[in-house]
C-alpha cells in the first residue's frame, strides 16, 4: 500500500483485520515519515501546550516504546518520565492503552488514579508545574481509538505500534524510544533521519528473547540518530541477571506501585533498576548532565565513555533512589489534584471572587474633591509614567491587605509603609484592590492621596467600566490577567486603560502577551500552584529592550536583583508586607535595588559568614564537596541550619559525593537561598532554586555551560576547572543558551573585577555581579593566603567588590 493509501485507510477507512495484517511490518522509512508528517497535522493538542513546551532550555522530551510484547509487563516508559522532571528534564509523555499485549502508558495512569482524559485536557498546566504531562493517543489521534478494540483482538504488533513513539505532536528536543527488535529500531532510526529529529533508540536483548527499552542485566543496542547523522554502539551487560525478568512480566502494574510505595520487595528492587537504567538512557539522550555526556558529544564518543556515563548515572539514581521515590510520590499527588474535574481550580482562587468595583455604585463616581486635592482631577496620557530603565528594570513594592491563603501580621500603618517606600526608592508602587486581598477602591485612594510615585493597581477585571473606575481612583496603570477574559476581551481592556490614560499591565502564566506591558506571575492564580522556572522562560524570550514585570516568588533581596537582572520589572508583595517596622522595609528595598550581587565563597563557619555579610557579601558560598580544601567541617554546618537570616543568604557547593544527610538537613530546613550544581546529582531535590557553573576548558569532565538545568536561576561564568587555579578567558554566550543573570567567577579579585565583568559582557552575558573565593580570602605581606589566621575572608577586599558589584 502507498503511503496515501495508508493515511486514508486510517482516517476514513473501516477498521479491518487486513488492513492491519498487510500493514504490519511497516511501511519503508522515507513513506513512514511521509505519513508521520500527515498524521501529525491532524492532531488535536490541548490549548496552551506548545506555548509551554517551546520555552528556551526546557528540553522538553518523549520516552516511548514499540511495545508488542505479551504478558502485564511492567510499563518502564512511564515511570521513568515520572522520575526525569528531578533531574532536570520535563517531559510530555505520548502513550495509549494495552492493544497487542502489554499495559499501555494509560493503563497505568488508570492504577495511579490519574484520568487519562483530564490528564490530556490538564497538560499545559501539569507541564508547567510539575515538567510532566501525559498525552493520550486516544485523544490526540481519533483513529487510534476506532482501531483499539480490533488491535487487541489482532493479538500481534501492527503499523500503529511503530507509528505511536513517532506521533507526539509536542514540539520535542529529543526522545528515548524504545524498540521491541533491532529491525524495528533500524527502521524507526532511518525514519528519524528522515524526519530531521533527534532520538536515542534503544533495545535490549537476552537469552529470553529482545525487550523495547534498556535493560541493566542484558546487552543494549543503542542507535544515535540527529542531524549529525546515526551511530550504533552495545552496551554490555552492567549486572548478572537475577530472577528480574519474571517480576517484571508477572505483574507489571503491582512491581510499579510496590516501587512507587517504597515496598522493600524483590519486585520493587527490580523495578527500581528496570526504572533507573531507562532513567539514566534518558538524561544521557537529552545531553543534559554533566555525568551523561553533551548532546552533540556523544557523535564522536567511544563505547567507554558511553559505558561509563550511563554506569554513572545509573549507581546515582540508585543512591539516591528513596528521596527520588518520595519526589515521585509528591508529584503524583500534585498531578491528581490537577486532572480532577475541580483540580484546575483552587478553592481559595480569586477568579471565584467577582470584583468589588461596579458593587456599589458610589464606587464608580470619582472623588471630585479628593482628585482635585492631589492634582488628578482629569488623568491623561500625560499622567505620572513608569520610569522604565532597560538596564536595571524597576522596583514596584505592593500594598495588599492578605492574600487569598494567608494574612500579614505586620503592624505597620499604611501611611508609614508608603513613607517607607518613598524613602527606600521604590520606583512604583502596586496596590491591590480585590476583594479576595481584602482590597477596594477606598484602599487605592488611599494610597495616591500618600504618594506621588506611579500606581499600579491589580485588580481581575472583566468590563471596560471597572477599567476606568481603577484610573479614574488614581492608578497610573491596570492588571489586565489574560487567563480570566481571554486575548479578545483583554485586548479591549488593555484598550479602554490607554484611552483613559493609564498603562495596560497584562498578567499571563502560560504564554506572552503580545499588547500591554506583559506581567508574567509565577503564581498560577487559578491553582495557586508556584512555577518561578517558566516565569523566568518566559521573560527570556521577550526581545531586549521590552519592558516586562516579573512577580511572585520574590522572597529576598537577592531574589529580586536576579529577576531584574533580566531586565525587567519586579513586584514584591509579600516579603514586604511581612515586614513590622520601617527600618527593615527601607533595608529590603535597598538590597533589592543594588545593581549587582557578590557571591563570597569557602565560609568555614558562621561567623566567617556573617563577618563577609557584614562587610558587604550579598550573598555566601558554603562548600560540601568532601574532595575539596575548603570543604565545610561537618560539625560547623549546625552554626547556619540554627540562623534563618544567615541560611537564606547562603548557597551551598555540592556534588554526587557530597554526604546525603548534609543535604537532608539543608532540605529540611527550606531556608537556604541555592544550590551551586556542577555535577549531576539527585539528591538536591529540595533546592528551591539552583546557581549553574559554567566554563570552558572542562565541559565534559563538569559542568555544560550550554544547557544549564531549567531550575537554574542564575549563571556562575567560571573560566576553568574548580580548584585549578587556572585563569582562561570566559566562553561565549552561544545562541542556545538562556538569557540568565550572570555571576562572574574564576580569577575574580578586586584588582581584576572590572576586567573581568566587561570580558564577560563582550561574550553577551547579563553580568549582575561576582562570584569571589580566593579573591577576597584574607592574605599575607606577599599577597598569599595567610596561613597564621584563621580561615576566612579580608573585610576590605569583600567591600570594595561589594562596590562595584552595586555599581555594575
Amino acid at each position: 500500500m502507498t503511503c496515501e493509501e495508508v493515511l486514508d485507510a486510517i482516517l476514513k477507512g473501516e477498521p479491518t483485520l487486513a488492513f492491519l495484517e498487510r500493514t504490519q511490518n511497516g511501511l519503508d522509512p522515507s513513506a513512514l515519515a511521509s505519513l508521520v508528517r500527515a498524521l501529525r497535522a491532524t492532531a488535536t493538542m490541548p490549548k496552551g501546550l506548545v506555548d509551554v513546551a517551546t520555552l528556551p532550555q526546557w528540553d522538553v522530551m518523549d520516552v516511548c516504546g514499540t511495545g508488542g510484547a505479551k504478558g502485564s509487563r511492567l510499563n518502564t516508559s512511564t515511570l521513568t518520565a515520572l522520575f526525569l522532571p528531578d533531574l532536570g528534564l520535563r517531559v510530555a509523555k505520548h502513550g495509549g492503552r494495552s492493544a497487542s499485549g502489554k499495559k499501555g502508558s494509560l493503563d497505568l495512569l488508570d492504577a495511579l488514579g490519574l484520568n487519562p482524559e483530564r490528564s490530556f485536557e490538564a497538560a499545559p498546566e501539569t507541564l508547567r508545574s510539575s515538567g510532566l504531562c501525559y498525552l493520550g493517543a486516544a485523544f490526540t489521534y481519533s483513529c487510534f481509538a476506532r482501531y483499539a478494540p480490533l488491535r487487541k483482538a489482532f493479538g500481534k504488533p501492527t503499523l500503529f505500534n511503530l507509528l505511536g513513539p513517532l506521533l507526539n505532536p509536542t514540539p520535542l528536543r529529543t526522545r528515548l524510544l524504545g524498540c521491541r527488535t533491532h529491525a524495528v529500531q533500524d527502521l524507526l532510526a532511518e525514519t528519524l533521519l528522515h524526519l530531521h529529529e533527534n532520538a536515542l533508540l534503544v533495545c535490549s536483548e537476552d537469552d529470553e528473547g529482545p525487550l523495547d527499552e534498556g535493560a541493566p542485566w542484558s546487552e543494549t543496542r543503542l542507535v544515535w540518530v540527529s542531524s549529525l547523522g546515526r551511530k550504533e554502539m552495545r552496551l554490555e551487560p552492567f549486572e548478572a541477571k537475577p530472577a528480574l525478568r519474571e517480576d517484571l512480566f508477572s505483574d507489571g502494574v503491582a512491581a510499579a506501585l510496590a516501587l512507587l510505595n517504597g515496598a522493600q520487595t524483590r519486585e520493587a528492587e527490580s523495578a527500581a533498576r528496570m526504572v533507573g537504567f531507562n532513567v539514566s538512557l534518558a538524561v544521557l539522550a537529552a545531553g543534559q548532565s554533566a555525568g551523561a555526556l553533551r548532546a552533540t558529544a556523544w557523535h564522536n564518543a567511544d563505547i567507554s565513555k558511553v559505558r561509563h556515563a550511563v554506569h554513572t548515572l545509573y549507581e546515582d539514581f540508585l543512591a539516591g533512589r528513596h528521596a527520588l521515590v518520595e519526589r515521585a510520590r509528591a508529584r503524583i499527588a500534585s498531578l491528581s489534584s490537577l486532572v480532577k474535574l475541580d483540580g484546575l481550580i483552587h478553592a481559595n482562587s480569586p477568579v471565584k471572587v467577582p470584583s468589588n468595583l461596579v458593587s456599589v455604585q458610589t464606587q464608580l463616581k470619582f472623588d471630585t474633591e479628593r482628585g482635585a486635592e492631589i492634582g488628578l482631577e482629569s488623568k491623561a496620557p500625560a499622567a505620572i509614567a513608569f520610569p522604565w530603565r532597560a538596564d536595571k528594570g524597576l522596583l514596584i513594592a505592593e500594598v495588599k491587605r492578605s492574600t487569598p491563603t494567608r494574612g500579614f501580621s505586620s503592624a505597620l500603618s499604611l501611611a508609614d509603609r508608603v513613607r517607607a517606600y518613598d524613602a527606600a526608592g521604590a520606583d512604583a508602587l502596586s496596590v491591590v484592590t480585590h476583594p479576595s486581598f481584602q482590597g477596594d477602591l477606598s484602599l487605592l485612594r488611599e494610597v495616591r492621596s500618600l504618594t506621588r510615585k506611579p500606581l499600579l493597581a491589580k485588580d481581575f477585571i472583566r468590563t471596560e467600566e471597572e477599567a476606568v473606575a481603577l484610573v479614574k481612583a488614581g492608578a497610573d496603570g491596570v492588571l489586565v490577567l489574560l487567563d480570566l477574559v481571554g486575548e479578545d476581551q483583554a485586548r479591549r481592556l488593555a484598550r479602554a486603560v490607554t484611552a483613559a490614560g493609564a498603562t495596560p499591565f497584562v498578567e499571563s502564566t502560560f504564554e506572552v502577551p503580545s499588547f500591554g506591558v506583559p506581567m508574567l506571575n509565577s503564581r498560577n492564580l487559578f491553582t495557586l500552584r508556584e512555577g518561578r522556572e517558566h516565569r523566568d522562560a518566559l521573560a527570556r524570550r521577550l526581545p531586549a529592550g521590552v519592558p516586562f514585570v516579573l512577580a511572585s516568588s520574590l522572597a529576598t533581596p537577592e531574589d529580586a536583583v536576579l529577576a531584574r537582572a533580566l531586565g525587567g520589572a519586579v513586584v514584591v508583595g509579600g516579603a514586604l508586607m511581612e515586614l513590622g517596622d520601617s527600618r527593615s522595609v527601607e533595608a529590603w528595598i535597598a538590597r533589592a535595588r543594588a545593581g549587582g550581587l557578590l557571591k563570597a565563597c569557602g565560609a568555614q563557619d558562621a561567623d566567617d559568614a556573617r563577618s563577609a555579610l557584614a562587610a558587604g557579601a550579598s550573598l555566601v558560598g558554603v562548600n560540601l564537596i568532601p574532595s575539596s580544601k575548603r570543604c565545610l567541617q561537618k560539625e560547623a554546618l549546625a552554626g547556619f541550619l540554627e540562623d534563618d537570616a544567615l541560611l537564606a543568604r547562603t548557597v551551598f557547593l555540592t556534588d554526587a559525593h557530597t554526604p546525603r544527610d548534609l543535604v537532608d538537613q539543608i532540605n529540611s530546613s527550606g531556608k537556604a537561598f541555592a544550590y551551586e550544581q556542577c555535577y549531576f546529582s539527585p539528591r538536591l531535590l529540595g533546592a528551591k532554586g539552583l546557581f549553574h557553573v559554567g566554563a570552558v576548558a572542562y565541559l565534559e569532565e563538569g559542568a555544560n555551560s550550554s544547557c544549564p538545568s531549567p531550575r537554574a536561576r542564575a549563571r556562575i561564568l567560571d573560566s576553568s576547572l574548580p580548584g585549578s587555579g587556572k585563569v582562561e578567558p570566559y566562553v561565549s554566550h552561544g545562541l542556545s543558551t538562556p538569557r540568565l543573570p550572570t555571576l562572574c567567577a574564576g580569577g575574580v579579585s578586586p584588582e581584576t573585577a572590572e576586567a573581568r565583568a566587561k570580558e564577560a559582557r563582550l561574550r553577551g552575558h547579563a553580568v549582575c555581579g561576582f562570584d569571589a573565593a580566593s579573591g577576597v580570602e584574607r592574605r599575607g605581606a606577599q599577597g598569599t593566603q595567610n596561613q597564621d589566621q584563621r580561615s576566612g575572608f579580608d573585610p576590605d577586599a569583600v567591600a570594595f567588590l561589594a562596590t562595584l558589584a552595586r555599581e555594575l
